[in-house]
């Protein structure tokens, strides 16, 4: 049983594609809140002063080609230079360049704080996903979809609020002018017709480069994914000699990208072709209707200069508007994954009325022996059931039933893929039950808040996950740095809804990895001398002494720089550094030597006495001290109690531990003619002892070979 196995296509797989979906222009409106009506006066204050200034930019270029006019007729009727008019040109084209600058200074601080809160919310909303939507996606292209979406909010606020709309704004002031101070309708409706017809051309060669640039996209999406599979998995690739089989298919994608990338730049150049002599089409008419009037009387040769200078002034910014119309639908797309991986519903949420779950408020340290054991907590598997999306219900759980009392263990123990891991990830509601419940201390939780219950939650995992920094951090420390780094941001966005999400506390949001960080991540309030005795605690001690950086040493990305058994040391040195009520120990010593895990199981044993604690297991050395054994097999529970019990039950079934040859644990029957010799030399060895009850005979212990006779 796991979660990955028989997937079936789900909506997320939209979204890790990458497939250009446009949403409603609502839900792009909500990514642009922030950059016109941010948190704070002041900034609301900057956003005004930016409207303000561009407005006043494009006032001074209007006014300028007026200033140029009376220049002009001055120097044609007196010959005298024209001082003044010329001071006021120039003036207002300076005027009009420093206040579009002082524009993007002022309003640069506002976009970085639109920034900062819309990708710290998009980054808290992925961490507010459930497992489901992790299993099925890959990181690199998500990451791709949230980069260029936050890129492309930037870039739609740039071209077109402060560049496209102050365009069409200018033209209609040109257009007002022509027909006020020149007294000529006709050179209002050539420019504005022209400039329409400008656009028209423009968005329909841009959309006709939609389609390239959606596969130009899908390409390099491709190849970004290829890349980052390929460098994950070196080791294998180096194994297998396959260096250059990934780089051919790296490279396939790569000129695939680079083909559409080709078609896309030659519509361009001929659109460009078309923009220019509508341009010079428009420029043409307008002088040429201005010089007959001069001509006539009508107007003079200021006019003609003045009317030159307004056509190419209205047609500057539009030279660009093919790359902004492109930035702009590329843009659209771009925002368009974002706010569809924004809206992706979370499989599991909180309640509305959620509480905080209710377990004994005394620090362990502070309990005496004596009572330590009945003020744990109690978890309680009542008649649970459970499928993987996209399974058949015959792959999953089915009907588990037992209860793990105050300060007691039990172990879980089956075949690969009976369920034991499972059980561990609907205890941390990872995934929620599809049938019965789950409870704590009586308290279902389903019906309590997840910060709470995964705050009394600690776990050993089989595969331990390690962040690329220092073993200091990975037990404790990375979450303070990156708490420091965002506390400001996170106090401001508490209680900000407007992307339709909430943010995760800073121990979810921050999640970065040097030796003694990988420790501190289980207990980031942990002191450096917590950490050092988590270490000791762990068996780390003498491993970490021949480093020269100590705890200090960087792990690598995922740990790399770490064998299979120090990575999974660290690990126990978490959850010891965490001190929970409730240890989930799935396969804790797997990754480890016989020798190490001895040492480290005992101190398991000591840290777990008194604590509520789930051991999932194939080795016989991690159960025989439980309290309470349970078997699965396919998804059910087919036996349960202790060590001794199950020895007891004639024709019982019994858990194998191929300890001499290094297997995991399989499902044996004594009666199973199927099973390999040595299986069965363990079952029949085992029926012996149940059956002759001879206190002689030494019990099976882990690494034991078959007595076999």
């Amino acid at each position: 049983m796991g979660p990955r196995a028989n997937m079936k296509k789900s909506g997320y797989e939209d979204i890790e594609a990458g497939k250009n979906k446009f949403v409603p222009l609502s839900s792009l409106a909500v990514l642009l809140i922030p950059y016109f009506w941010p948190r704070g006066i002041v900034l609301k204050l900057q956003v005004a002063v930016s409207l303000s200034l561009v407005a006043a930019s494009r006032s001074f270029r209007v006014l300028s080609p007026l200033y140029l006019k009376d220049a002009t007729n001055e120097l044609a009727s007196t010959g005298a230079v024209p001082y003044r008019p010329l001071a006021l040109y120039c003036g207002a084209l300076f005027l009009s360049t420093t206040a579009k600058q002082i524009q993007t200074y002022s309003y640069l601080r506002v976009k970085q704080h639109a920034y900062i809160d819309v990708s710290a919310a998009v980054f808290a909303h992925l961490h507010k996903m459930s497992m489901h939507f992790h299993l099925t996606k890959k990181t690199g292209k998500v990451m791709r979809v949230l980069d260029r979406g936050l890129d492309s909010t930037d870039s739609v606020v740039n071209v077109l609020f402060f560049r496209f709309l102050p365009t069409l704004l200018e033209v209609a002031a040109v257009s007002l002018v022509f027909a006020c101070a020149f007294q000529d309708h006709w050179l209002s409706v050539v420019a504005v017709t022209s400039v329409v017809l400008y656009t028209v051309v423009t968005f329909i060669g841009t959309t006709i480069r939609l389609e390239f640039k959606a596969q130009s996209n899908q390409h390099d999406n491709d190849a970004n994914d290829k890349a980052v599979d390929s460098f994950t998995n070196f080791e294998t690739v180096k194994a297998f000699n396959a260096e250059e089989y990934e780089t051919n298919r790296y490279m396939a994608s790569i000129e695939q990208c680079q083909h559409t990338t080709y078609l896309t730049r030659g519509y361009l150049n001929g659109l460009t072709v078309a923009q220019q002599f509508i341009q010079s089409t428009c420029l043409f008419v307008c002088m040429a209707i201005t010089g007959v009037k001069v001509t006539q009387g009508l107007l003079t040769v200021g006019d003609f200069v003045a009317v030159g200078s307004y056509i190419l002034n209205i047609f500057k910014p539009l030279d660009s508007l093919g790359a902004i119309y492109n930035t702009i639908v590329q843009a659209v797309v771009d925002m368009s994954n974002l706010v569809e991986l924004v809206e992706a519903t979370p499989d599991i949420l909180d309640k509305d009325d959620a509480a905080a779950l209710v377990v004994a408020s005394t620090p362990m340290a502070a309990m005496s022996p004596g009572t330590r054991r009945r003020h744990q907590p109690t978890v309680q598997f009542d008649h649970v059931g459970f499928t993987y999306p996209g399974q058949p219900a015959s792959n999953g759980l089915k009907n588990i039933c037992f209860t793990i009392p105050p300060g007691h263990t039990v172990a879980i123990v089956g075949t690969t893929g009976a369920g034991k891991s499972t059980l561990s990830r609907l205890l941390f509601r990872f995934y929620d039950v599809t049938a019965g419940r789950i409870l704590i201390n009586g308290q279902d939780i389903s019906c309590v808040q997840q910060k709470s219950l995964r705050q009394v939650l600690g776990i050993v995992p089989q595969d331990a996950v390690m962040f690329n920094d220092t073993i200091y951090y990975n037990v404790r420390d990375g979450c303070m740095h990156a708490a420091r780094a965002s506390a400001t941001t996170i106090g401001h966005m508490q209680s900000r809804r407007w992307l339709g999400t909430e943010l995760v506390l800073l121990s979810e949001f921050a999640q970065v990895g040097v030796l003694v960080v990988q420790i501190q991540y289980g207990r980031q309030s942990a002191t450096r001398a917590d950490v050092e005795a988590a270490a000791a605690a762990a068996n780390l001690t003498a491993f970490v002494a021949t480093l020269p950086l100590g705890l200090d040493t960087k792990v690598g990305e995922r740990g790399l720089k770490l064998s299979g058994g120090e990575k999974q040391r660290v690990a126990i040195a978490r959850a010891i550094l965490k001190n929970p009520r409730i240890m989930v120990l799935d396969e804790a010593t797997s990754a480890l030597d016989t020798r190490t895990e001895r040492c480290i199981y005992e101190e398991l044993q000591r840290i777990c006495a008194d604590r509520t604690t789930m051991v999932i297991a194939h080795r016989l050395s991690t159960i025989q001290h439980a309290d309470d054994i349970v078997v699965l097999d396919h998804g059910s529970m087919v036996e349960r109690g202790a060590h001794d019990e199950l020895l007891a039950r004639n024709g019982g079934t019994v858990l194998v531990c191929y300890e001499c040859l290094g297997y995991h644990c399989r499902r044996a029957d004594a009666r199973h003619a199927a099973l390999t010799p040595v299986c069965v030399a363990y079952a029949a060895m085992w029926a012996a002892q149940l059956t002759t009850r001879a206190d002689n005979v030494p019990p099976l212990t882990a690494g034991s070979p078959p007595r076999i006779s």
